[in-house]
């Protein structure tokens, strides 16, 4: 069957995307599917793909894609990616590295924020080889049946949020920095903004026909195009002129890699995560044993007891530091247990979009990707409209040239007696925190999905990207009156502010153009119900994400 997005009811999905925003949102349920995504366009390509008869994975691959032209920057094809896909019949996790790699050519001492914007700062991508190996491995319909709805929103455009406005008038001096991006985003970001970043005229549709022209590409020539084709040599050129020394053979022996879960346990259930160098779920699988040592289980829940708040932010502290080593839990608990405070910073994780699917067949996958760094970057390279990443910036300084970058990522299966309990996903610089605390609600606290993602949570250090900065206050939503006072007099420093000095907005309560997602973290998650056999799926309600299930 086919992906047609000319058929789709164009009224009804440029509504959806106009009401879009942060709120309350409810569980997805269904009989056969269920779909989590942070734009209402890739929840409508999840569902379509599934209703075509595609997989889960199927499904991610093409949100994915949706995302890089509906999202305002966060995303690129030219960014990188983790996924983790279980099929419940066979029991069989497999899991996705579709990481940076360095450039080979170039081991010279890099200045990470004086060269941020130059071709230095240009790491190899890979999200589009790793939307490659899902499919080749996982799919269904054809390649370029997921490719369609991208290239369609691309060419004849989607409605334009606040949002995605603001951060594209934040961000002007890198979208217009070369001809390409000024092409591309000048209209929109000179012209088409009022002083607070709505949109001047109601309804405006944001077109890309240069981007959608190289996703039809794309769609029909496979990856190689971008890895070994025209795509491929434009980006070496583009790179090449700001400095850089990425070469083709970097982009041609570039390889999605795929590998046996990381598995760890909390509360008797099993873990399974995506192993370093994506070392995200180590982190988390490391704090979950701390809190499990320090029976945070069997204590009052973070919103009820400053000292289950204060040790939850201690146990991901110290499994930050100790890169998710699991011989570390004795000492992390031990010092937590002495009152030994363990402050930041650390560098900042970088997803951006997590996306999450079910299908009939029981088929689980999950997934974030990221432009790794500030919205569209900081070099303000297009090739072909697509965004080209800069995330040297925000990576260790010593990377072996030519090998897998290690990254933050984190993607996450938990399992009771070998069936799903839920997958999940999360993104922003929050995310090793959201996605231990959500494990602790559903596990420790028997909250049901719904419920976890409702809950306040906690999220990263204060850190500032322009400058490379942070502190030891760790970011947090509003909580009840007198909790946060009571964590900061056990010694955890918090910041309750965002850059701008705003409170920080519950999730039921927004503020226009304002979300706290990023530094608290946001998660996508997906399930199986063990009663009905319902597909569920939740999304975010400090997002302007969705969920459908059918």
């Amino acid at each position: 069957m086919r992906v047609d997005p000319y058929t789709w009811d164009r009224e009804e999905w440029c509504e959806q995307a106009r009401r879009a925003g942060p709120g309350p949102k409810d569980m997805a349920r269904g009989p056969a599917f269920a779909v989590s995504a942070q734009h209402p366009c890739s929840v409508r390509t999840g569902e379509a793909v599934l209703r075509a008869g595609g997989s889960a994975a199927d499904a991610v691959v093409a949100m994915t894609v949706v995302d890089t032209v509906v999202q305002p920057g966060t995303s690129t094809l030219g960014g990188h990616l983790t996924m983790l896909v279980h099929d419940t019949s066979s029991g069989r996790t497999d899991t996705l590295n579709a990481g940076f790699d360095s450039v080979t050519g170039d081991g010279d001492p890099y200045d990470r924020i004086a060269e941020r914007a130059g071709g230095r700062a240009v790491l190899v991508p890979g999200l589009i080889a790793g939307l490659d190996a899902a499919w080749q491995r996982y799919g269904r319909l054809p390649w370029g049946e997921l490719w369609r709805p991208a290239a369609y929103f691309a060419r004849e455009g989607f409605p334009l949020s606040q949002h995605y406005a603001l951060v594209a008038r934040s961000r002007r001096q890198v979208l217009t920095r070369h001809p390409e991006g000024r092409a591309i985003f000048g209209a929109l970001v000179d012209n088409s903004v009022d002083s607070s970043g709505a949109t001047q005229e109601a309804g405006w549709i944001f077109r890309q026909p240069q981007l959608a022209d190289t996703l039809d590409r794309i769609g029909t020539d496979g990856a190689g195009y971008v890895y070994q084709g025209p795509w491929a040599q434009r980006l070496v050129e583009a790179v090449g002129r700001l400095d850089g020394r990425m070469t083709l053979s970097d982009l041609a022996r570039y390889q999605a890699r795929w590998h046996e879960p990381l598995v760890g346990t909390y509360l008797g259930k099993e873990l399974r995560v995506c192993p370093p160098p994506h070392y995200g779920g180590a982190v988390v699988l490391l704090a979950l044993a701390v809190a499990e040592a320090l029976g945070l289980h069997e204590r009052p829940p973070r919103w009820r007891s400053a000292d289950s708040f204060y040790d939850e932010i201690q146990a991901m502290a110290g499994a930050i530091a100790a890169r998710g080593q699991h011989d570390e839990v004795d000492d992390i608990t031990q010092r937590i247990r002495r009152r030994e405070f363990i402050g930041g910073p650390f560098e900042p994780p970088q997803g951006s979009h997590s996306l999450a699917a079910v299908d009939a067949d029981g088929q689980l996958a999950v997934a974030t990707h990221s432009v790794a760094g500030l919205p569209w970057g900081e070099a303000g390279i297009f090739v072909d409209g697509i965004a080209v990443n800069s995330a040297r910036y925000l990576q260790p300084s010593a990377t072996i040239p030519g090998d897998r970058v290690r990254e933050t990522l984190a993607t996450q299966l938990v399992l009771d007696n070998n069936r799903p309990v839920f997958a999940a996903t999360a993104m922003g610089t929050g995310l090793h925190g959201c996605l231990m605390q959500n494990t602790v609600n559903v596990l420790a606290h028997g909250l049901d999905l719904h419920q976890a993602i409702d809950q306040d949570r906690w999220g990263f250090y204060d850190y500032d990207y322009q400058t490379g900065r942070a502190t030891n206050a760790i970011q947090t939503e509003p909580f009840t009156p007198g909790l946060l006072d009571r964590v900061e007099e056990i010694g955890q420093p918090l910041a309750r502010t965002d850059a701008a000095g705003r409170p920080y907005a519950r999730r039921d309560k927004p503020q226009p153009g304002h979300t706290i997602a990023p530094t608290i973290g946001s998660w996508a998650a997906v399930a199986i119900d063990p009663g009905t056999e319902e597909r569920l799926a939740v999304t975010e309600p400090r997002l302007m994400g969705t969920t459908t299930a059918g």
